[in-house]
């Protein structure tokens, strides 16, 4: 152990930085390397008991760098220091690692560096905006400049530190929120598609760090605005982008459903909107009709009241989506062999996933919708599914009428 403390302090006492780009280099070495475990355990120990000096030491070694894999060992060995111990870094040195950090950052173009680069500032962030009296003002510009600007390569660069700031900052940045916020609806009526994806990002990002921060009045245009976009992504026969932005959005009703509240209805018929299009995959619907249900689940209530309002062509609509949901299935020979002990479930796979989620929008429509509203679509839809040629159209009517007459047993 004294062995060990007394190479540690020689590294981080060493005038130059040669002795931590050997330690490194170490580090990063082949397995057969037998002072691999020896550098790894004396920059562990640096890291636990000197993480001031070692973290500004990596910074510099940063900044002087022209070896890409060094260059990236030395970015993400700082990461993982922050990540670490982060809370044992002095206000002092914060200071001096903000504009370091973020110098080193500008000049670099491989994401393997960038990436590890913009976690470490993160953190730095994320110590600053706990710091009473402090602020980070050129970081904050830098993003929302980058989103302003025509230059791609710099847009992207810009959103790879928004994503790495540490979640629901919004108090960090509100000194920046109304340019940012308006910027973002500017990239949304871009006549470029790549700009108005890259408004759908930093969207998505931003929405989350300001739960709790803002009324969702100040930023109404904005939900309006990212499912527009997701309509023309549709159109524009991006089924690979559409899918994505669609599991992105479903992910966003999970962190911060409020965002959602007001929108509710907008939301929905966009959904409807995606499941009703013909040339559009069955992981895309499936996805659509997914933010429905996870509305559902974070908005039980809003969304049993939104439910039951529906009528007419609305209702009909719905109903049909989740109907369709449930000819998500194939038949297998293998069900047909009694020495085989298989389910269902089993030979389906995937597609009882769509079948299961269309049952579950069912039973939620038919328990909020009046019998005498609901029954009459659903048996209209019935009749034309029983009289396809499909026997999986057969089943789903079957299906259907289960799930619905259970809870509209009443109706005369």
């Amino acid at each position: 152990m004294e062995t060990l403390k007394t190479q540690a302090k020689e590294l981080l006492l060493s005038p130059d930085l040669l002795s931590l780009v050997s330690l490194v280099t170490r580090m990063i070495g082949t397995h057969e390397d037998p002072h691999k475990l020896e550098a790894k355990a004396i920059f562990a120990h640096c890291s636990q008991n000197y993480p001031n000096t070692l973290s500004l030491k990596l910074t510099h070694l940063l900044q002087s760098s022209t070896q890409s894999p060094l260059t990236a060992a030395y970015a993400t060995f700082l990461s993982s220091l922050l990540t670490g111990h982060s809370h044992k870094i002095s206000p002092m040195i914060l200071t001096e690692l903000k504009p370091l950090l973020f110098a080193c950052f500008q000049r670099q173009t491989l994401e393997p560096i960038l990436k590890p680069l913009a976690l470490s500032i993160g953190i730095v962030a994320l110590r600053v905006y706990k710091t009473k009296h402090a602020d980070w003002q050129e970081l904050l510009d830098y993003i929302v400049s980058s989103a302003d600007s025509e230059d791609q390569k710099y847009r992207e660069l810009g959103l790879i530190l928004f994503s790495e700031l540490p979640m629901k900052m919004g108090r960090f940045l509100m000194p920046t929120f109304d340019s940012l916020y308006l910027t973002i609806l500017k990239c949304f009526s871009s006549p470029t598609m790549n700009h108005r994806s890259f408004g759908f990002r930093m969207s998505l990002i931003l929405v989350v760090h300001l739960e709790g921060f803002v009324d969702y009045d100040s930023i109404k245009d904005l939900l309006p605005a990212m499912l527009k976009f997701l309509i023309e992504l549709m159109n524009d026969r991006q089924d690979g982008s559409t899918e994505l932005c669609l599991k992105n959005l479903n992910s966003l009703v999970k962190e911060n459903a409020k965002f959602f509240k007001k929108h509710l209805k907008h939301v929905c018929e966009t959904m409807l909107q995606i499941v009703e299009a013909d040339y559009v995959g069955e992981k895309i619907r499936y996805a659509a009709m997914d933010i429905v249900r996870a509305l559902n689940d974070s908005l039980n209530t809003e969304m049993f009241a939104l439910m039951q309002n529906l009528t007419g062509e609305n209702l009909h609509r719905l109903i049909s989506a989740s109907m369709d949901m449930l000819v998500r299935i194939k038949d297998d020979p293998i069900l047909y062999n009694m020495d085989f002990n298989v389910t269902f479930e089993d030979i389906n796979g995937g597609q009882m996933e769509s079948y299961d989620l269309g049952s579950f929008l069912l039973d939620q429509i038919s328990a909020a919708v009046a019998g005498d509203v609901c029954l009459p679509i659903t048996l209209k839809l019935t009749q034309q599914y029983l009289a396809a040629p499909e026997w999986q159209k057969h089943h789903a009517a079957m299906a259907t009428l289960s799930i619905v007459a259970e809870e509209c047993s009443e109706v005369q």
